[in-house]
């Protein structure tokens, strides 16, 4: 990994303990460095983070979302990195990160609302984030959800479209992502 690419921050999903789990229940403060010893090998010793946040989604064990920077050892596989040591420079806690997970996963529903005939109870929660009504979306969503499954199961050149699509969508959804986590922090002290 080069030095312009260290200095740029990563993300890291930590569980709801605020702790680095696996066994190790050290506590993330924002500033300071944690650090583990022998030789970094990813997915099994080291401290890992994403370039981008919507890639650390597939490894969260929680909700705390955390702005990181890794160490001068660090190096990348695929969409992730590892390093003897990573520094958080902000955080949420596990109740805003949430929120901002939910309301990410409502946004990401709606942007791809026009693709199937929404049941009413869905759309309002969704609009809303009204909790009042989430059980009841979550039945017709999954009801609708069964139906539209066995529809794709029909159509593969649906596979192939979204393929080609997949990557600009991924970019458009991480910049949503992080663009909603820094104005929750803008806009408030919930780092």
């Amino acid at each position: 990994m080069n030095d312009e690419h260290l200095k740029a921050s990563m993300w890291h999903i930590a569980e709801n303990t605020c702790t680095l789990g696996h066994g190790d229940e050290r506590l993330i403060v924002v500033g300071e460095t944690l650090t583990v010893d022998g030789p970094i090998f990813m997915c099994w010793n080291g401290l890992h983070a994403c370039e981008r946040l919507i890639d650390a989604l597939a490894y969260a064990n929680g909700t705390v979302i955390c702005e990181v920077i890794l160490g001068a050892d660090a190096y990348t596989e695929a969409d992730k990195s590892v390093s003897t040591s990573r520094t958080c420079i902000a955080m949420t806690t596990p109740e805003v990160g949430e929120r901002i997970l939910r309301n990410f996963a409502r946004w990401c529903a709606l942007d791809v609302a026009h693709l199937w005939d929404m049941p009413k109870d869905v759309r309002q929660y969704l609009e809303t984030g009204d909790e009042s009504v989430r059980s009841a979306a979550e039945t017709a969503a999954w009801t609708a959800a069964r139906a539209a499954a066995r529809a794709a199961a029909e159509a593969a050149a649906w596979s192939a479209a979204w393929s080609a699509a997949e990557a600009a969508v991924r970019e458009r959804y991480s910049a949503k992502l992080e663009e909603m986590i820094r104005e929750t922090w803008r806009c408030s002290d919930e780092r």
